[in-house]
């Protein structure tokens, strides 16, 4: 997959880089079961609804290797809904809540 758009450093959040204590797991629940694609966002979203400040660090902590049989490849269109209906939940929540519905603000790491 080289040259792919995605083939160098993609800056993100991600469960097999996370480091959090148990009371962040306490106070948000854990990865949701029924999400194949999305777990790790949706519960990033729920720490950040719940409070928690996130840090991304600038170093390259995690390798993917990207080929075309990627699970996310051969399921595109399941992904796709999977993260769709989340970022339709997160507006519907900040919608009831009268929260904006920008980007939140977060804390970098560096």
């Amino acid at each position: 997959m080289q040259g792919h758009q995605r083939a160098g450093a993609v800056p993100g959040l991600i469960s097999g880089t996370l480091l959090a204590p148990r009371a962040a797991f306490e106070k948000v629940g854990g990865f949701d079961p029924g999400l194949w694609f999305a777990d790790a966002a949706d519960w990033f979203l729920r720490a950040e609804a719940k409070g928690l400040r996130v840090a991304r660090l600038p170093e390259v902590l995690h390798f993917h290797r990207m080929h075309g049989s990627n699970i996310t490849r051969r399921r595109f269109e399941d992904s796709k809904h999977e993260f769709l209906g989340l970022a339709r939940r997160k507006l519907r929540a900040q919608s009831a809540n009268g929260t904006p519905t920008g980007p939140s603000p977060e804390v970098d790491g560096g």
